[in-house]
Protein backbone atom coordinates (compact mmCIF):
# COMPACT_ATOMS: atom_id res chain seq x y z
CA UNK A 1 0.00 0.00 0.00
CA UNK A 2 1.51 3.50 -1.45
CA UNK A 3 0.26 6.88 0.63
CA UNK A 4 1.31 10.14 -0.59
CA UNK A 5 0.79 13.26 1.54
CA UNK A 6 -0.18 16.70 0.26
CA UNK A 7 0.53 20.04 2.78
CA UNK A 8 -0.48 23.35 2.06
CA UNK A 9 1.70 25.23 4.85
CA UNK A 10 2.85 28.90 5.66
CA UNK A 11 5.35 29.79 8.21
CA UNK A 12 4.19 26.68 10.78
CA UNK A 13 8.02 26.18 12.29
CA UNK A 14 6.14 25.50 15.78
CA UNK A 15 4.23 22.50 14.73
CA UNK A 16 6.09 21.79 11.36
CA UNK A 17 8.41 19.35 13.33
CA UNK A 18 5.33 17.10 14.92
CA UNK A 19 3.32 16.89 11.14
CA UNK A 20 6.44 15.99 9.27
CA UNK A 21 7.30 13.51 12.04
CA UNK A 22 3.35 12.25 11.94
CA UNK A 23 3.67 12.11 8.66
CA UNK A 24 6.52 10.50 7.71
CA UNK A 25 5.49 7.55 9.81
CA UNK A 26 2.75 6.38 7.88
CA UNK A 27 3.38 7.87 4.41
CA UNK A 28 5.68 7.19 1.79
CA UNK A 29 6.25 10.85 0.20
CA UNK A 30 5.19 14.00 1.36
CA UNK A 31 4.26 16.95 -0.75
CA UNK A 32 4.59 20.08 0.55
CA UNK A 33 3.29 23.06 -0.68
CA UNK A 34 4.68 26.11 1.00
CA UNK A 35 3.35 30.17 0.47
CA UNK A 36 6.67 31.71 0.35
CA UNK A 37 7.54 31.01 4.13
CA UNK A 38 9.69 33.24 5.36
CA UNK A 39 10.62 31.00 9.25
CA UNK A 40 12.78 28.37 9.96
CA UNK A 41 10.24 26.23 7.73
CA UNK A 42 13.05 25.86 4.90
CA UNK A 43 15.45 24.48 7.54
CA UNK A 44 12.87 22.11 8.53
CA UNK A 45 12.18 20.56 5.32
CA UNK A 46 15.43 19.54 5.06
CA UNK A 47 15.71 16.87 7.82
CA UNK A 48 12.76 14.99 6.49
CA UNK A 49 14.00 12.80 2.88
CA UNK A 50 10.52 11.58 2.02
CA UNK A 51 9.53 15.87 1.90
CA UNK A 52 9.32 17.48 -0.95
CA UNK A 53 8.45 21.12 -1.10
CA UNK A 54 7.01 22.93 -3.73
CA UNK A 55 7.09 26.73 -3.30
CA UNK A 56 4.11 28.67 -4.85
CA UNK A 57 3.64 32.72 -4.22
CA UNK A 58 0.50 34.54 -3.60
CA UNK A 59 2.36 37.50 -2.97
CA UNK A 60 1.78 37.61 0.30
CA UNK A 61 -1.80 36.69 0.87
CA UNK A 62 -4.08 34.20 1.66
CA UNK A 63 -5.74 33.13 -1.06
CA UNK A 64 -8.46 30.80 -0.85
CA UNK A 65 -8.93 30.34 -4.99
CA UNK A 66 -5.49 29.18 -5.62
CA UNK A 67 -4.84 26.98 -2.11
CA UNK A 68 -8.06 25.24 -3.50
CA UNK A 69 -7.08 25.27 -7.01
CA UNK A 70 -3.80 23.01 -5.41
CA UNK A 71 -6.02 20.61 -3.64
CA UNK A 72 -8.23 19.93 -6.57
CA UNK A 73 -4.90 19.44 -8.83
CA UNK A 74 -1.65 18.42 -7.11
CA UNK A 75 -2.64 15.18 -5.61
CA UNK A 76 -3.15 13.95 -10.03
CA UNK A 77 0.52 13.10 -9.97
CA UNK A 78 -0.43 10.39 -7.30
CA UNK A 79 -2.81 8.37 -10.01
CA UNK A 80 -1.43 5.15 -10.80
CA UNK A 81 1.45 5.37 -8.62
CA UNK A 82 -0.41 5.88 -5.04
CA UNK A 83 -3.18 3.99 -3.50
CA UNK A 84 -4.29 6.76 -1.24
CA UNK A 85 -3.53 10.36 -1.32
CA UNK A 86 -3.91 12.52 1.90
CA UNK A 87 -4.86 16.39 1.13
CA UNK A 88 -4.28 18.37 4.06
CA UNK A 89 -3.45 21.59 6.06
CA UNK A 90 -0.24 21.47 8.05
CA UNK A 91 -2.43 21.51 11.22
CA UNK A 92 -4.50 18.92 10.66
CA UNK A 93 -3.78 15.50 10.94
CA UNK A 94 -5.40 11.67 9.87
CA UNK A 95 -5.71 9.66 12.78
CA UNK A 96 -7.05 5.98 13.85
CA UNK A 97 -5.34 4.28 16.24
CA UNK A 98 -4.56 1.20 13.32
CA UNK A 99 -4.34 4.07 10.57
CA UNK A 100 -2.44 1.99 8.16
CA UNK A 101 -4.74 -1.25 9.24
CA UNK A 102 -7.73 0.57 8.56
CA UNK A 103 -6.62 1.98 5.04
CA UNK A 104 -5.86 -1.41 4.29
CA UNK A 105 -8.69 -2.74 4.99
CA UNK A 106 -10.91 0.06 3.08
CA UNK A 107 -8.92 -0.70 0.05
CA UNK A 108 -10.14 -4.74 0.68
CA UNK A 109 -13.66 -3.08 0.83
CA UNK A 110 -13.14 -0.71 -2.12
CA UNK A 111 -13.89 2.16 -0.60
CA UNK A 112 -12.31 4.66 -1.97
CA UNK A 113 -13.45 8.03 0.15
CA UNK A 114 -13.29 7.29 3.46
CA UNK A 115 -15.89 9.47 5.56
CA UNK A 116 -13.90 11.67 8.13
CA UNK A 117 -15.06 12.70 11.76
CA UNK A 118 -13.42 16.08 12.39
CA UNK A 119 -12.10 16.76 16.03
CA UNK A 120 -10.53 19.46 17.64
CA UNK A 121 -6.91 18.33 19.15
CA UNK A 122 -5.99 20.59 21.73
CA UNK A 123 -2.72 20.94 24.16
CA UNK A 124 -2.53 22.99 27.67
CA UNK A 125 1.15 23.85 26.81
CA UNK A 126 3.24 24.14 24.30
CA UNK A 127 5.02 20.38 23.91
CA UNK A 128 8.48 20.69 23.53
CA UNK A 129 10.10 18.48 20.66
CA UNK A 130 12.93 16.50 20.91
CA UNK A 131 12.24 13.96 18.52
CA UNK A 132 11.56 10.82 19.93
CA UNK A 133 7.62 11.01 19.96
CA UNK A 134 4.49 11.60 17.73
CA UNK A 135 2.14 13.93 18.75
CA UNK A 136 -0.55 11.72 19.21
CA UNK A 137 1.45 9.92 22.11
CA UNK A 138 1.74 13.26 24.01
CA UNK A 139 -1.92 15.12 23.30
CA UNK A 140 -4.57 13.29 23.85
CA UNK A 141 -6.85 15.55 24.93
CA UNK A 142 -9.78 16.70 22.29
CA UNK A 143 -13.30 17.58 21.72
CA UNK A 144 -16.31 15.28 22.77
CA UNK A 145 -18.01 15.90 19.70
CA UNK A 146 -17.87 15.98 16.04
CA UNK A 147 -17.52 19.65 14.25
CA UNK A 148 -19.06 19.12 10.87
CA UNK A 149 -16.52 22.36 9.48
CA UNK A 150 -13.57 19.76 10.31
CA UNK A 151 -15.08 16.85 8.73
CA UNK A 152 -12.68 17.33 5.50
CA UNK A 153 -13.05 14.34 3.06
CA UNK A 154 -8.85 14.97 2.90
CA UNK A 155 -8.24 10.84 2.32
CA UNK A 156 -9.40 9.05 -0.90
CA UNK A 157 -8.35 6.94 -4.11
CA UNK A 158 -6.76 9.02 -6.33
CA UNK A 159 -8.26 7.61 -8.93
CA UNK A 160 -11.20 9.74 -8.30
CA UNK A 161 -11.68 13.14 -9.31
CA UNK A 162 -12.21 15.58 -6.27
CA UNK A 163 -13.60 19.28 -6.55
CA UNK A 164 -13.11 21.10 -3.25
CA UNK A 165 -15.10 24.12 -2.82
CA UNK A 166 -13.59 27.10 -1.18
CA UNK A 167 -11.87 26.28 2.23
CA UNK A 168 -12.21 22.37 1.39
CA UNK A 169 -15.16 21.76 3.63
CA UNK A 170 -16.89 20.29 1.34
CA UNK A 171 -16.38 18.75 -2.34
CA UNK A 172 -18.05 17.17 -5.00
CA UNK A 173 -17.05 13.73 -6.41
CA UNK A 174 -18.79 11.21 -8.76
CA UNK A 175 -18.53 7.18 -8.95
CA UNK A 176 -17.01 7.45 -4.93
CA UNK A 177 -17.64 4.14 -2.18
CA UNK A 178 -17.51 5.64 1.24
CA UNK A 179 -17.37 4.23 3.99
CA UNK A 180 -20.47 3.29 6.24
CA UNK A 181 -19.08 4.46 9.45
CA UNK A 182 -16.54 7.83 10.44
CA UNK A 183 -13.90 5.56 11.79
CA UNK A 184 -11.04 7.78 11.01
CA UNK A 185 -10.57 11.35 12.62
CA UNK A 186 -9.24 14.76 11.24
CA UNK A 187 -7.40 15.90 14.09
CA UNK A 188 -7.28 19.91 13.97
CA UNK A 189 -4.94 21.18 16.19
CA UNK A 190 -4.70 23.88 18.25
CA UNK A 191 -1.84 24.85 21.10
CA UNK A 192 -2.87 26.41 24.23
CA UNK A 193 -0.91 29.88 24.21
CA UNK A 194 -2.25 33.02 24.27
CA UNK A 195 0.78 35.08 22.75
CA UNK A 196 1.23 32.56 19.84
CA UNK A 197 -2.46 32.63 19.15
CA UNK A 198 -2.93 36.52 19.17
CA UNK A 199 0.64 37.05 17.12
CA UNK A 200 -0.35 34.34 14.59
CA UNK A 201 -4.14 35.73 13.88
CA UNK A 202 -2.36 39.10 13.53
CA UNK A 203 -0.10 37.83 10.96
CA UNK A 204 -2.53 35.92 8.63
CA UNK A 205 -5.18 38.67 9.04
CA UNK A 206 -3.03 41.03 7.02
CA UNK A 207 -2.67 38.22 4.48
CA UNK A 208 -6.49 38.18 3.86
CA UNK A 209 -7.94 39.21 0.84
CA UNK A 210 -10.77 41.56 1.34
CA UNK A 211 -12.96 39.50 -1.34
CA UNK A 212 -12.89 37.16 0.94
CA UNK A 213 -13.06 38.99 4.21
CA UNK A 214 -16.47 40.30 2.61
CA UNK A 215 -17.50 36.83 2.01
CA UNK A 216 -16.33 35.26 5.54
CA UNK A 217 -14.36 32.78 3.16
CA UNK A 218 -11.61 30.09 5.43
CA UNK A 219 -9.57 32.80 7.56
CA UNK A 220 -11.02 35.71 6.95
CA UNK A 221 -13.06 34.03 10.28
CA UNK A 222 -10.34 34.76 12.03
CA UNK A 223 -10.91 36.08 15.98
CA UNK A 224 -8.94 35.80 18.86
CA UNK A 225 -10.60 35.76 22.12
CA UNK A 226 -13.62 32.77 20.81
CA UNK A 227 -11.11 30.51 19.62
CA UNK A 228 -9.75 30.66 22.96
CA UNK A 229 -12.49 30.57 25.11
CA UNK A 230 -13.07 27.61 22.81
CA UNK A 231 -9.92 26.09 23.49
CA UNK A 232 -10.02 26.68 27.50
CA UNK A 233 -13.59 24.52 27.28
CA UNK A 234 -11.93 21.83 25.61
CA UNK A 235 -9.26 22.00 28.21
CA UNK A 236 -11.58 22.13 30.86
CA UNK A 237 -14.10 18.65 29.65
CA UNK A 238 -10.70 16.63 29.65
CA UNK A 239 -12.00 14.32 27.51
CA UNK A 240 -9.09 11.76 26.45
CA UNK A 241 -9.77 11.89 22.27
CA UNK A 242 -6.56 9.49 21.58
CA UNK A 243 -6.26 6.48 24.03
Amino acid sequence: MVIHSYIIAFNEELILPWVLDYHSKFFDQIFVYDNMSYDSSDIIYKKYPKVTVIKFDSKNKFNNRIITQIKNSAYQQSRGIADWVVVSDCDELLYHENLLGKLQEYMEQQVTLPLIDGRGLVSETTPIYDGTKLLTDIVKIGTSYTISDYCKSIVFNPSLKIRYTLGAHTHTCRGATTSNERELKLLHYRIYDKEYITNRFKLLSTRILQEEIKRGIGMSRLDTEPTIVGIESVIKDNYKLIP
